[in-house]
C-alpha cells in the first residue's frame, strides 16, 4: 500500500502486468531487474493524482553459510583453522562456543582447554531474496601433556632432595636422575652422591592425550665437598704454652677455627695459647667457594706442671755448648735469680728467663770455681718457691 488520501491505485509492475488494489501480490515470472510505478488519485484532492516508481531484483540466489574447522593434532592450545565456504554473502558472525566471537570473513581461534565447543557461522547479505544462512561445526579437543618440575636449588654433594612435579594431564611418570638411577614415582626423592652437572629428564605421559607425552629437561648443580683435617702438635700441652696446628684440608677456600675456649682464627694454620687446665674440643670447619662446608674436631688436653730448676754447672768456653747458665723450667711467670763468688760477692742477676751467665762480671772472666745462687720464683698459677745452691763454673 502506498500513498496519502488516495481512493484508486494502479500498479504497473513494469513486466507488463496491472494491478489496482492497494496492496497488491505480484510473482515475476522470471529473474531480472525490473522498474515499476504506481499511480495513486483522488478526485476532491487538490493535486488530483500523484506517481512513484520502484526497482525489483528478482533472483533465485540465496545465501548459503558453510565452513570447515581444521585442527589435526586435535589438541587444545593450538590454533583451530577456519575456512568460509558460504556463498552470496557479505557479513559474517561467528560464535565460537566459548563466549568469543568474531565478524572475520575467516578467523582463527585457540582453545586453552580440552573439551567440546560448537562453532556457529551465520552469513547474510542485503542484496538477494534469502539472505540469511547459519551452519555449526563441533570441534572435540584432547587435552594436551606437559612436562615440568621444579628442580632443586645447586647445593653441596651429598645432595638429598625432592622433584616437584608440576606436570598437566598426566598420568604416568618417568624420571632420569643422569647417574644412572630411575624413578616412575610422580615426585620422588633422590641422592646425588657426587659432584657434577646432572641434566634430569621427566617424560610425562597421557594415553588419552592428543600428543601422548611430553618431555622436561632441568639441569641440577652438584658441587664438590671440602675435606677438613688437622692435626695438632701435640695433644698434650702444657698451660701457657702455644699449639700449633697443622691444616691438613683439601678443597677449602676459608676456614674456621674455634678452639673450645670460646676464641677461634680464620688462619689457615693458626697458633693457640691455653690459660687454664682443661680438656678442650677444637673444631675447624673449612667451606668451598660455593659454600659448601666440612668439620673436622678432636680434642686437646692442658695441663699445668710447675717447674723450675738451675743446672749444677756450666762451661762458658764458647764452644757452644753450655756457654751460659739459665734457669730452667715451665709455668713461670717471674724469677729473681743472683749468682754469688765464694766471697758473698755478687757476680750476677737476673729477672729474665731468657738472660743467662756468661761466667762473666763487669766484663772479666770469672775463676773457675763454685758459685752459690739464690732463686725466688713466682708461678703461674701464684705459687712462689724460694731455692739456693752450688754452681760450678768450668773451661
Amino acid at each position: 500500500s502506498i500513498g496519502n488520501n488516495a481512493r484508486d491505485y494502479f500498479w504497473d509492475f513494469g513486466d507488463g502486468a496491472t494491478d489496482t488494489t492497494a496492496a497488491p501480490t505480484h510473482t515475476y515470472p522470471d529473474t531480472g531487474t525490473y522498474y515499476g510505478s504506481v499511480i495513486v488519485s483522488n478526485p476532491r484532492a487538490c493535486n488530483f493524482a500523484d506517481t512513484t516508481t520502484f526497482k525489483y531484483i528478482a533472483s533465485s540466489d540465496t545465501v548459503s553459510a558453510d565452513f570447515t574447522a581444521a585442527y589435526p593434532d586435535q589438541c587444545d592450545s593450538l590454533p583451530v583453522s577456519l575456512t568460509n565456504q558460504s556463498r552470496n554473502a557479505s557479513e559474517y558472525l561467528w560464535t565460537f562456543g566459548n563466549g568469543d566471537s568474531s565478524t572475520l570473513v575467516e578467523p582463527s581461534r585457540t582453545y586453552q582447554q580440552a573439551g567440546d565447543y560448537w562453532i556457529t557461522l551465520e552469513a547474510s547479505t542485503d542484496s538477494i531474496c534469502v539472505a540469511r544462512d547459519t551452519a555449526r561445526r563441533k570441534v572435540s579437543l584432547k587435552p594436551r601433556v606437559r612436562a615440568d618440575y621444579i628442580p632443586p636449588k645447586n647445593a653441596c654433594a651429598p645432595l638429598d632432595t625432592t622433584f616437584t612435579n608440576t606436570s598437566n594431564n598426566g598420568k604416568e611418570y618417568f624420571w632420569d636422575f643422569d647417574d644412572g638411577t630411575t624413578s616412575q614415582e610422580e615426585s620422588p626423592s633422590h641422592a646425588f652422591t657426587s659432584d657434577g652437572a646432572y641434566d634430569v629428564t621427566l617424560v610425562t605421559k597421557n594415553d588419552s592425550a592428543c600428543n601422548i607425552s611430553d618431555t622436561a629437561v632441568r639441569s641440577v648443580q652438584v658441587y664438590a665437598a671440602p675435606f677438613a683435617k688437622f692435626e695438632p702438635d701435640t695433644t698434650v700441652k702444657q698451660v701457657f704454652n702455644e699449639v700449633d696446628f697443622d691444616n691438613q684440608s683439601q678443597g677449602g677456600a676459608n676456614y674456621q677455627w674455634a678452639f673450645g675456649d670460646g676464641s677461634g682464627s680464620t688462619l689457615f694454620e693458626p697458633s693457640h695459647k691455653y690459660e687454664g687446665e682443661g680438656t678442650y674440643e677444637v673444631c675447624l670447619t673449612t667451606t668451598t667457594e660455593e659454600g659448601c662446608p666440612d668439620t673436622y674436631c678432636d680434642t686437646i688436653r692442658t695441663v699445668f706442671e710447675a717447674r723450675v730448676d738451675v743446672p749444677n754447672a756450666f762451661s762458658p768456653n764458647n764452644d757452644g755448648t753450655n756457654d751460659k747458665l739459665y734457669v730452667e723450667g715451665y709455668g713461670i711467670e717471674t724469677i729473681e735469680f743472683k749468682v754469688y763468688n765464694r766471697w758473698g760477692e755478687k757476680v750476677f742477676e737476673s729477672n729474665d728467663l731468657e738472660n743467662g751467665w756468661d761466667g762473666t762480671y763487669k766484663g772479666k772472666k770469672q775463676e773457675m770455681e763454685v758459685y752459690v745462687y739464690t732463686l725466688e720464683t713466682t708461678f703461674l698459677n701464684g705459687e712462689t718457691t724460694t731455692q739456693k745452691g752450688n754452681i760450678t763454673l768450668l773451661r
